[in-house]
């Protein structure tokens, strides 16, 4: 499959943050993306789940996102590849002042 990435800098060293798509098709969907646009952007945002419960979880979004030329918008829901992802995807956002 491919290979999604977020690349960065931190302390000196050349770092990157994987994702992979949620399943099969969507390694598709993010071919389209960069067919449409050159520009695929990771937005983030903050959810929540609720368990049968009722016991509230938040979790964190993140999302490509492209936008073709007639305006048109392409999105699809990302996971970090691995735990050690979240790290370095955390240090480029305070790096960056996010």
């Amino acid at each position: 499959m491919y290979n999604y990435f977020l690349r960065g800098n931190v302390y000196g060293r050349d770092v990157k943050a994987d994702f992979k798509a949620k399943d099969l098709g969507g390694y598709e969907v993010l071919d389209l993306m960069f067919e449409i646009s050159s520009t695929v952007n990771l937005i983030m945002h903050e959810e929540t789940m609720t368990d049968d419960k009722g016991n509230v979880t938040p979790y964190t979004v993140y999302e490509a996102r492209a936008v073709d030329a007639d305006g048109i918008v392409c999105s699809y829901k990302l996971k970090l590849a691995q735990e050690s992802d979240r790290t370095y995807l955390n240090l480029l956002m305070q790096l960056q002042g996010v």
